[in-house]
C-alpha cells in the first residue's frame, strides 16, 4: 500500500470495521473506499460519480501491485 499511496497520516473515526479483528491476529489492514467521510454515514449520504471512477482506478492499481 505505501507503494502506491505513500506515507499518509492515521486517524480515528466514529464508525467500525473488521480491521481491528485483523490487525489483532497479525494481519496488516487498511480501510478504503470511495468519498467522503464527511458525507457518509449519515441521512443523505452520497458517493460523487468521479469518485467511484477513481476508485475503480485505484483498485487496478492495487491488483495490478499485488500480482507483481
Amino acid at each position: 500500500m505505501l507503494k502506491l499511496v505513500g506515507q499518509n497520516e492515521t486517524f480515528a473515526v466514529p464508525y467500525g470495521t473488521e480491521a481491528s479483528h485483523f490487525q489483532a491476529a497479525g494481519c496488516s489492514s487498511v480501510v478504503c473506499g470511495p468519498g467522503s467521510i464527511d458525507q457518509a454515514h449519515q441521512a443523505n449520504e452520497f458517493v460523487a460519480i468521479s469518485e467511484l471512477e477513481r476508485c475503480l482506478t485505484y483498485l487496478g492499481r492495487v491488483i495490478d501491485t499485488a500480482s507483481e
